[in-house]
């Protein structure tokens, strides 16, 4: 061959080498892009012990992101979406929920280096970019110092939370309405007819359950007024509902100066 035609094959395998370090290079940087942004939804998904690359939710092999998958869990309801430093594995910032979170964990320092507002809005940024909720939140400083993000429009990740409607006077009503949607009052969950009138709570499962109040509280609305009936309705609703499997076993009703509420209840995820 020709000293060309020599130079001419090894530019092209230096082009096509180049090419393909450039290819390599550009898949690596966005698959690393998309797997440190992409929330968890269940614990199946953080396996091993810092958590996989699948997810930045993932810490110690469970899934810290404020979703359904975690109510029960006692874990806190936090979002770890944001770090202050250091590697891909430790979001340290977090944001609680469900509807206006409190954006907690920001490095103090440096002092006056706006890293409240950037943190928050990375939170903002990733959650939105993950699906976790919905544009339109936003960040603000409370009085105390502390910063917020809301409101949570969480409603993709609620809309398939508990089992399907019994009848038109057991279930969701509206009947596709979404839990925790509308700023907690836009679902109800009806539980049932109790002397002729419709009984339901709101049907807002909470991210995080005080473990020292062993659960819900919601009060039992729709009772009609019957002296020292209520605690019978309340009764009725919260067996309806555990027999129709929206709630667990183990509540109770509790009067107060409002009403009656049931009580110490947990909600069934499905």
């Amino acid at each position: 061959k020709s000293n060309k035609e020599k130079k001419s094959n090894k530019e092209k395998k230096s082009n096509k080498e180049k090419k393909s370090s450039k290819e390599k290079n550009e898949t690596t940087s966005s698959v690393d892009a998309d797997n440190f942004s992409r929330a968890c939804t269940t614990d199946d998904e953080c396996k091993g012990y810092y958590g996989n690359s699948e997810s930045a939710g993932c810490w110690l092999g469970k899934c810290q992101m404020c979703l359904p998958g975690n109510y029960r869990t006692f874990r806190g309801g936090k979002c770890m979406c944001a770090k202050n430093g250091g590697g891909n594995d430790n979001f340290d910032v977090s944001v609680s929920g469900p509807r206006n979170g409190l954006v907690d964990g920001v490095s103090l320092f440096p002092l006056f280096g706006g890293q409240f507002f950037d943190r928050c809005n990375e939170c903002r940024r990733r959650m939105e970019a993950d699906g976790v909720i919905m544009p339109g939140s936003s960040c603000s400083r409370n009085p105390t110092g502390t910063m917020s993000l809301g409101p949570l429009n969480m409603d993709n990740l609620w809309k398939d939370f508990g089992p399907p409607n019994i009848s038109h006077t057991i279930g969701r009503y509206p009947a596709d309405c979404i839990p925790n949607s509308g700023g907690g009052s836009a679902c109800k969950l009806r539980c049932g007819i109790h002397n002729g009138s419709q009984m339901h709570i709101k049907y807002n499962p909470t991210n995080y359950i005080n473990p020292y109040r062993y659960g819900e509280l919601e009060k039992v609305e729709g009772l009609p007024i019957v002296l020292g009936d209520w605690r019978n309705g309340c009764l009725a609703c919260g067996s309806t509902l555990e027999t129709a499997g929206f709630i667990e076993s183990g509540w109770e009703c509790t009067r107060r100066m409002d009403g009656i509420y049931l009580d110490k209840f947990q909600y069934r995820m499905q």
